[in-house]
């Protein structure tokens, strides 16, 4: 996984930047740095309903989320981008001023009428209602897998589900318990892992180390802490 998270990470790393001296070629010289600084901050703003949707909300679906993103990042390029590409001159001019097709209500500026706020603040708005309404329509009318379920109640119940005083503990990983002897004995040494495995088990009604114990969540949650 080392080498794959570079690799994304690298790549990342010259997709931006690629992407970021084609848009100043093609609109960079028609507006400030804090300009375009804010129509990238309002593109980065469209991955948050999904981010607060995924925390908080149990309903929410992968599939809702897509639309979400595909609905924002679509508004997105209409009322910011595009203005822009039209300022530069790869656009007719008149899209701002009368709207494809002579539809006024459509002029990227004054999306369906609304007049009087700047550029990023219009944008903002509009963005966001097209992608929480279609995050909150998609994950209604898509019902969620069992995989999504169960991370659904990870995320949202995670206060419930982990840290509390005989709470139920979530492990998906695999251990035994020689190895967390041999992690805990390596790093406080023998006397330390000797006490926490003996504690652990005279709990449970168990002797170290004839008994067998289990190498369960909190087993590894003792080991942890």
């Amino acid at each position: 996984m080392t080498g794959l998270l570079l690799g994304i990470r690298r790549g990342a790393i010259v997709l931006i930047l690629l992407l970021g001296y084609i848009y100043f070629k093609l609109a960079g010289e028609a507006y400030a740095l804090v300009s375009i600084g804010l129509i990238s901050f309002a593109a980065v703003a469209q991955f948050a309903p999904a981010i607060f949707g995924g925390i908080f909300w149990k309903g929410g679906t992968r599939s809702g989320a897509l639309c979400g993103l595909l609905a924002g990042f679509a508004v997105w390029l209409y009322t910011l981008l595009l203005p822009a590409l039209a300022r530069s001159g790869w656009l007719p001019i008149g899209l701002l001023d009368r709207g494809p097709f002579g539809i006024e209500l459509l002029k990227p500026l004054q999306l369906f009428g609304l007049a009087g706020l700047d550029q990023i603040s219009h944008a903002m708005i509009w963005s966001m209602i097209a992608n929480v309404g279609a995050y909150v329509a998609g994950s209604l009318l898509v019902s969620p897998s069992a995989d999504e379920h169960r991370q659904a109640s990870l995320f949202v119940d995670v206060f419930r589900h982990t840290g509390g005083p005989g709470g139920a503990r979530f492990w998906r990983g695999t251990a035994s318990v020689p190895d967390l002897y041999s992690v805990l004995a390596r790093f406080l040494g023998t006397g330390t892992a000797d006490g926490v495995f003996h504690g652990y088990a005279a709990a449970r009604g168990l002797r170290w180390p004839t008994d067998t114990l289990v190498a369960d969540a909190e087993l590894v949650h003792q080991v942890e802490v």
